[in-house]
């Protein structure tokens, strides 16, 4: 099978905190169901004649409406996630859902299963059906037994414009060259603004080129000054 690699806009769809392990010493684990726009050449993670099967041809429109969302049973273990500024390993992902919709677009579902510090714990229960900036991906076997797998890519759909329609944008844009830091918490105080709306400034940024798409720690790199 493929491996998982997810990078970009997802939103918490649900926050569920549980205990896990023997009676004598359980652990704080955590599951978060992610939802995000992508486009429908990931397909092939799930079934290489999948993309075939729910699109026409030449025309990107949906050629199956799904009454419900397709499940798949696939789990990909030993991931790595950066969401919000944490980073976590050891990371299940699993209960894969999808949508399609009309364009070669579709919604993806997934659910990221680790366990967490209580701190980290109390700054996503805080975003729960907010968009935030994701990296997921799964991590080669060492020993080489998952080696020559093709990695699938996932990466947000970007919406038409996006931040650069905000009358913020060219403040947002001077704020971030001065500082040198493209991090949508630095906007949020900065301009004094929700995270949805910092998330979208930043996006545009990347769209134009002032900052670089985020890279696999979380972060993204001020590529211009002017």
């Amino acid at each position: 099978m493929s491996l998982f690699n997810f990078q970009g806009k997802a939103e918490i769809k649900h926050f569920n905190a549980r205990k896990e392990g023997p009676d004598e010493d359980k652990t704080l684990a955590l599951d978060l169901k992610l939802t995000a726009k992508t486009g429908s050449a990931a397909l092939v993670f799930f079934d290489e004649q999948l993309e075939s099967f729910l699109y026409l041809p030449g025309t990107g429109a949906v050629r199956n409406q799904m009454m419900e969302p397709l499940k798949y049973k696939h789990e990909v273990q030993d991931c790595e996630l950066v969401i919000a500024g944490c980073r976590f390993h050891g990371v299940r992902v699993s209960k894969f859902q999808i949508e399609p919709l009309d364009g070669n677009q579709l919604w993806l579902t997934w659910q990221c299963s680790f366990q967490p510090m209580k701190d980290e714990c109390a700054t996503l229960a805080e975003l729960l059906q907010e968009e935030v900036d994701v990296y997921v991906a799964a991590q080669p076997d060492l020993f080489g037994a998952e080696e020559s797998a093709p990695s699938v890519t996932f990466t947000t759909a970007l919406t038409e414009g996006g931040g650069q329609d905000d009358p913020l944008f060219d403040e947002a844009c001077k704020s971030v060259m001065q500082s040198g830091r493209a991090s949508i918490s630095s906007v949020q105080r900065q301009l004094r603004i929700g995270y949805n709306r910092a998330a979208r400034l930043i996006e545009g940024m990347e769209q134009v080129g002032i900052v670089s798409p985020m890279q696999s720690n979380g972060s993204r790199e001020v590529l211009t000054t002017r």
